[in-house]
């Protein structure tokens, strides 16, 4: 089986292609190919005919790599996808690519119902995102200097620490609908600071948050450094207006960190454990995206200010609820029991073989 998924930097499909491979190693042999590989004349030559190709993610790997499509879709024997959805539709093209594969696999079913409403035709299979075992850990001390500080001041100043994950996609994100929740919410709670998390590169919605009272962690952080993080913080704020799961809330919820998101597209997956806020819209999300050219829903910001400040007022209760709820969490969504589903489908498919 050949896994090809980003190698060269690593992003959020990394992070879950990597998860992947360590469970389908404990029952076939496992291939790793960057995806820089496809760009190689006649490629798939390089394996030989008779493979079981994974691309992860299928779109953006084939979108301008017709050499590569056409090698691939000739030798393979079995071709997976792996996708999402950040709108309610996706382009032509992209089903065309699809209809290729002999499997697709999503990690949500707002984005099983994306593909399909689109005019995908092959079988779309559900195989939700997971959280790693050390999310089962106890809460410690951060070894980080930086969230040491943070969870000083935290406690030194009485603070409410509101989390919010900006590494990109900032209208996507939802980053001017949490501006303008957290204004609101700032006015009547002075000891309310918003967290945003970034990455490197900047994206231009952080230019209006940082007019609220926040405070930035930059750059990337390690697994524990990260759950350090979500210890340190008490609520997750995540206004997305699209996605196909959106991990950081199933992180957060891991954690036992009252978690606040819409009611719709992929959290519904996980809303039972979330205080659910009601959609007021459906908006345009991009302007010129060649794969997702749909509508995205809107959090409505009076509805998510009031779901705020009855957390606030009560948040002792709140966050007893979410601690209490932690363990269901990690049972159903931990990496081995999402990945025993995912060899299960892939055996149902006949993409690995049955023992």
């Amino acid at each position: 089986m050949v896994y090809v998924y980003p190698q060269w930097h690593t992003v959020s499909f990394t992070l879950v292609a990597k998860q992947h491979v360590h469970y389908l190693r404990k029952v076939v042999r496992v291939v790793e190919v960057d995806e820089t590989w496809l760009d190689a004349i006649s490629c798939a030559a390089v394996l030989g005919s008779g493979k079981r190709y994974l691309l992860h993610p299928l779109f953006y790997m084939l979108f301008n790599r017709d050499t590569a499509r056409r090698a691939i879709r000739a030798t393979a024997d079995k071709l997976v996808g792996f996708e999402v959805t950040d709108t309610d539709r996706i382009s032509d093209r992209a089903v065309e690519i699809a209809n290729e594969a002999d499997l697709l696999i999503v990690p949500s079913h707002w984005s099983r119902e994306v593909m399909k409403r689109s005019g995908v035709k092959v079988p779309v299979e559900v195989v939700q995102h997971g959280v790693s075992e050390l999310y089962e850990r106890d809460v410690r001390l951060p070894t980080s200097s930086n969230l040491l500080l943070l969870r000083f001041l935290k406690r030194e100043r009485n603070l409410i620490y509101v989390l919010f994950f900006l590494h990109h996609s900032g209208f996507r994100k939802g980053a001017d609908l949490v501006f303008k929740v957290m204004e609101r919410v700032q006015r009547k709670y002075s000891n309310v600071v918003l967290v945003v998390k970034r990455g490197n590169i900047i994206d231009p919605h952080m230019l209006q948050l940082r007019k609220l009272k926040m405070i930035e962690v930059g750059g990337w952080l390690s697994e524990e450094d990260l759950i350090d993080l979500y210890d340190t913080c008490d609520i997750l704020l995540c206004l997305s207006r699209g996605g196909g799961f959106e991990l950081n809330a199933l992180e957060a919820l891991a954690r036992g960190l009252i978690t606040v998101v819409p009611d719709e597209g992929p959290f519904k997956e996980y809303i039972r454990y979330c205080v659910p806020v009601k959609v007021s819209s459906w908006v345009r999300v991009f302007r010129d995206n060649p794969i997702h050219v749909g509508y995205g829903f809107e959090a409505d910001v009076s509805d998510c200010v009031a779901k705020l400040e009855q957390i606030i007022d009560n948040i002792n209760e709140y966050r007893a609820r979410f601690m209490e709820q932690r363990r269901q969490v990690l049972r159903e969504f931990s990496w081995r029991a999402v990945c025993k589903k995912l060899i299960n489908v892939l055996k149902q498919y006949r993409v690995v073989e049955v023992r």
